[in-house]
C-alpha cells in the first residue's frame, strides 16, 4: 500500500466576489422597478380611458335624451299648429266647388279636391280635350274668388304606347282623357263678401 503525501501547498478554490452578487441584486431590482413602473403606467392609462369612456357614453346618452325631448317638443308644437289651423274658421267647402263646377265645360268632371293650406287647393278634373283645360284656366283667372291659379299638369289617361297609334284608340273604341291639375289660391276676402252677401235676404 502507498500513501501519497502531498507537500505542495493546496490551492484556494476561487471565491465569487461578492461584489457581483451586490450588482446582481441591483440590476434584478432594476428590472423589477422598471415592470412594475410599465405595469402601473398601463394601469392608470387603462383607467383614463375608461373614464372617457364612461363619460362619452353619458354625454350621449344625455344627448339623445334632449334630442327625444327636443322632437317630442317638436311633434306636440305641431300638432297645436295642426289642431289651431283646424279650429280656425275655414271657408265652406260647398260654396267653392259649387263656384268651380259652374265654371267647368260641358264635358269636365271632378277627379279630386283637396285644400294645401286654408286658401290654398289643388283640384284634378277630367277633360275631352287638351283645350277644354286651357279654357278652364282662364276661367278661372277671371274669377275674383281666386287669386292665382295655375296648371301644374296635364296627361292622358290613355297609356303612351297606346296614344302614339290612332288604331288602338279606335280598337278600344274609345277617345284619350286629359287629367288636368290645378293649383289655386283663394282670394278670401271676396269670397266672404260675396257669401255674406249671398245669406242677405
Amino acid at each position: 500500500m502507498q500513501i501519497e503525501i502531498n507537500l505542495l501547498p493546496q490551492k484556494e478554490k476561487k471565491r465569487t466576489p461578492i461584489w457581483l452578487f451586490f450588482l446582481a441584486a441591483a440590476l434584478c431590482t432594476l428590472a423589477a422597478g422598471f415592470l412594475f413602473f410599465c405595469i402601473y403606467m398601463k394601469q392608470n392609462e387603462l383607467e383614463l380611458l375608461e373614464q372617457r369612456l364612461a363619460q362619452t357614453v353619458e354625454l350621449r346618452t344625455t344627448l339623445e335624451g334632449s334630442a327625444e325631448q327636443n322632437e317630442a317638443a317638436s311633434s306636440v308644437e305641431h300638432l297645436n299648429q295642426a289642431a289651431n289651423w283646424a279650429r280656425q274658421e275655414q271657408l265652406p267647402v260647398t260654396p267653392i266647388l259649387d263656384h268651380f263646377i259652374e265654371r267647368l265645360p260641358d264635358r269636365g268632371f271632378f277627379q279630386s279636391f283637396s285644400y294645401l293650406s286654408d286658401e290654398s287647393l289643388t283640384l284634378l278634373v277630367q277633360f275631352d280635350t287638351s283645350r277644354e283645360a286651357a279654357y278652364y284656366l282662364a276661367e278661372l283667372h277671371e274669377s275674383q274668388w281666386v287669386s292665382s291659379a295655375r296648371l301644374r299638369t296635364v296627361e292622358t289617361s290613355l297609356e303612351e304606347a297606346e296614344a302614339k297609334t290612332q288604331e288602338a284608340v279606335e280598337a278600344k273604341n274609345a277617345l284619350p282623357r286629359y287629367l288636368a291639375e290645378y293649383e289655386i289660391i283663394m282670394d278670401r276676402s271676396s269670397v266672404e263678401s260675396a257669401l255674406k252677401e249671398s245669406e242677405r235676404p
